[in-house]
């Protein structure tokens, strides 16, 4: 049998193919790898709610009840307002996907998340305001005129943000009317997983 010249086009296509699939299969020493995401449920959708964030409740379990927040998403929200110096109160719920499916998913408050950012399409108009760690204030500041697009607010978390929700403005209330209260909850530490 003669090879003869046969060799000299084949041996270079085994090496080449051999390379390549040692390469494909994270072979070839210093190469990168991509890092798996951490473990657990992500983010799909954060949501502005009005409102003071849900309080936390006992949850029973066997032995000592823990606190624990269970809110629900909020379907339509609609167009808050509040008088010019005085602070309109909003919370923001995120869906979790579970792994399953987002039918099955959870959802959690990220109102005070350390991830989470409260910001003001026009903050002249409409300033994010943090009290005792307390997120999702807004002062309003300039009163929005009719025919007049009003501020937004936005929340949003690396990688995602929710639909801005339209701010009014209205008039100042009349001398010695109080502002409407906001809830401030002493803020505890939340976990915000990734989007």
């Amino acid at each position: 049998m003669n090879f003869g010249r046969g060799w000299v086009f084949l041996v270079p296509l085994l090496v080449f193919v051999i390379t390549g699939m040692i390469l494909s299969c994270g072979g070839g020493g210093g190469s990168a790898s991509a890092t798996p995401g951490p473990p657990g449920p992500s983010i799909l959708d954060i949501t502005i709610c009005e409102g003071a964030a849900p309080l936390p409740t006992p949850f029973p379990t066997t032995g000592t009840p823990t606190p624990t927040v269970l809110p629900t998403l909020c379907t339509v929200v609609p167009t808050p307002s509040i008088p010019q110096g005085c602070l309109l109160q909003l919370h923001a719920v995120a869906e979790l996907n579970n792994g399953t499916n987002s039918e099955n998913g959870s959802t959690i408050d990220v109102t005070n998340s350390s991830s989470a950012n409260w910001t003001s399409s026009d903050s002249s108009a409409l300033l994010p305001t943090t009290i005792q760690g307390n997120q999702g204030l807004y002062m309003g500041v300039t009163v929005t005129s009719p025919g007049e697009n009003p501020p937004e607010a936005v929340v949003s978390i690396p990688g995602l943000s929710s639909l801005p929700v339209a701010v009014m403005v209205s008039t100042p209330l009349p001398s010695g009317t109080p502002c409407p209260s906001v809830v401030l909850i002493p803020p505890t530490p939340v976990v915000t997983p990734s989007p």
